[in-house]
């Protein structure tokens, strides 16, 4: 099966297709792929520095940060995950400006010191 490195890993490039429509079997899929990386909702909310339910709240209602972190995870866009949030083309806030929560953005400005 063809696969397309995104992340780091190598993703089936029909994985987008097997994600469950229903949001029931849509959580208990990205538990399992989770899983198989070793990684679980509680391992990602640490590393994310938010608290321990935080992911069980992108499960029920729109949380950018969570669902990129999520998506990030599984090399993935939230946009795949929950496309009904994102209609018309509309991009999660952090998937538009490419960078992971809590990332440093470099802007090439200098200060002076002193």
């Amino acid at each position: 099966m063809p696969c397309v490195y995104v992340f780091g890993m190598y993703i089936p490039m029909n994985a987008i297709d097997i994600i469950p429509k229903e949001n029931e079997e849509r959580w208990a899929w990205i538990k399992y792929q989770l899983q198989r990386r070793k990684s679980s909702f509680s391992a990602l909310a640490a590393e994310a520095g938010v608290g321990r339910n935080a992911p069980k709240v992108a499960k029920v209602k729109p949380y950018p940060k969570m669902e990129f972190i999520i998506a990030s995870k599984l090399g993935l866009v939230p946009e795949d995950i929950w496309p009904e949030r994102y209609p018309d083309g509309r991009k999660n806030k952090y998937t538009q400006s490419n960078t992971t929560p809590g990332d440093e953005v470099d802007t090439g400005k200098v200060t002076a010191a002193g």
